[in-house]
């Protein structure tokens, strides 16, 4: 059986940011893990590299090449895209360029709808692009938050999710309550019509969304591609690859 083509986003570096990996240059970056996580799934990976023409017909030229579609990781949604003027000192906005086109990319996947799994900025891109909003800094918006941005290596267990047993995701992962690493100061706050929350952790902050037809739309705020050495976070890409083989 032909393997499916599953595309994945990737960030964009303009050079700017005192992190930038390279000063005065720009580049395109991914992390090898998500990578790895579709290989070992069973589907063929496709880089997509956000570019500056964003028009209906070129995302859909793009699209229709994929079978599914892997969103990724990376710096903050500005705040102006679900409607909020102030920017809060902790959020790092995303770059234009990535913005911009990740934003136009979702809402096509969305209208086409093709398989998408989601992971941490990817399950907030989802949200914002369909409506929802978000918290800009759990631990000075909310009230005894647990800790979401762990110190620990990337590939280590941090703390639980409760899941919701009628959810799509308790039948990938097959249980309620799954440990999980942490890497997000932001989160979900009002969810986009069309999902539903289905997983928390028990400070109530929203861990997973799903679309609530049958189209394969989930989106996890933890970082599963760096824990698939267990089987239950690989799980994740596995349905993804699966979904997108149909």
């Amino acid at each position: 059986m032909k393997k499916p083509c599953i595309g994945i986003t990737s960030s964009y570096d303009a050079g700017k940011r005192k992190d930038s990996l390279r000063k005065n240059r720009e580049l395109y970056y991914l992390n090898r893990s998500y990578v790895l996580s579709i290989e070992r799934a069973g589907g063929i990976p496709f880089i997509l590299p956000p570019v500056e023409t964003v028009a209906d017909a070129d995302i859909d030229t793009t699209l229709s090449q994929l079978d599914g579609l892997l969103l990724t990781g990376g710096y903050d949604i500005h705040p102006r895209v679900y409607g909020v003027n102030r920017v809060h000192p902790k959020t790092e906005p995303l770059d234009w360029l990535r913005l911009n086109y990740e934003l136009a990319l979702v809402k096509r996947a969305l209208h086409r709808e093709l398989p998408i799994l989601a992971i941490c900025l990817g399950i907030q891109m989802v949200n914002v692009a369909a409506g929802g909003t978000l918290y800009q800094d759990i631990p000075s918006e909310l009230q005894n938050p647990l800790i979401h941005s762990q110190k620990e290596n990337r590939d280590v267990l941090t703390h639980w999710v409760e899941i919701d047993r009628t959810s799509r995701l308790y039948h990938i992962v097959k249980t309620t309550r799954l440990q999980t690493n942490s890497f997000h100061h932001q989160a979900l706050a009002q969810v986009a019509a069309g999902f539903r929350a289905v997983a928390w952790t028990k400070d109530g902050i929203i861990e997973a969304i799903e679309s609530t037809d049958k189209i394969f739309r989930l989106g996890i705020q933890w970082h599963p591609e760096e824990l698939i050495k267990y089987p239950k976070h690989l799980a994740l890409f596995k349905e993804l690859v699966k979904q997108a083989s149909y």
